[in-house]
């Protein structure tokens, strides 16, 4: 029996077990982009949602705290922007009207929304920060709100003049307007990535694969 008689029955049963191999690294590829996509998917709603939740949160407030100010100036007619001060309780009072509403910040979306751009889009996380989160800070500060990680804000004795407010929700109302230049830009940077994902690729047939490994075996034993 010659040499070739033995291998030849090898790369048969080589042949049957990528077979199985191949299929299985086939299904394996398709699970994982329909997990991709699905994912992706999911993700561009949720950050669309979430933006346009924070941008009208924004213009909401913007507009509470420019209207109560303005309240006080009818009431206070000669008094400058900067002598109209507003305590920090008061101004409070007016940001827990809006949480308490159904137009409150979805708090829940937002941090789903981030948890998912770290691990999946890290480089799409850079600019949601700069968009979604900085607003927030500039709220906090403004507010006197005690951030999760910061130190406590002692509210006794402070306040926020109209002058004060005014500068605030401008650059706010600015911020709220680039959220919606961001979001658009987001979805077609998804969109690109969603679209690159379901482009049919060149891949190896089962023919080939079993092809290229029985030119392998016949290579390694006859040279």
């Amino acid at each position: 029996m010659e040499l070739k008689d033995l291998i030849t029955p090898l790369v048969t049963l080589t042949g049957v077990w990528l077979a199985a191999r191949f299929t299985l690294r086939n299904e394996i590829s398709k699970k994982a982009l329909e997990i991709r996509t699905s994912r992706l998917e999911t993700l561009s709603s949720e950050c669309t949602q979430a933006l346009y939740n924070v941008s009208n949160y924004l213009n909401t407030l913007c507009m509470i705290v420019e209207s109560k100010y303005m309240l006080l100036h009818d009431r206070y007619p000669q008094s400058s922007e900067s002598e109209l001060q507003v305590p920090a309780i008061e101004l409070a009072s007016w940001k827990d009207e809006l949480d308490d509403s159904d137009r409150k910040l979805k708090t829940e979306l937002l941090a789903r929304c981030r948890s998912q751009l770290l691990f999946h889009h890290p480089d799409e996380r850079i600019r949601w920060e700069y968009h979604v989160t900085m607003p927030l800070v500039v709220l906090e500060d403004f507010f006197f709100i005690t951030s999760p990680t910061g130190a406590l804000v002692d509210m006794k004795g402070k306040s926020r003049s109209k002058a004060e407010a005014l500068a605030i929700t401008a650059d706010i109302k600015h911020r709220a307007n680039e959220q919606l230049g961001y979001v658009q830009q987001m979805t077609r940077r998804f969109a690109d990535e969603f679209y690159q994902l379901t482009q049919p690729q060149k891949t190896l047939t089962l023919k080939d694969y079993i092809g290229r490994v029985r030119d392998k075996v016949k290579h390694f034993f006859f040279g």
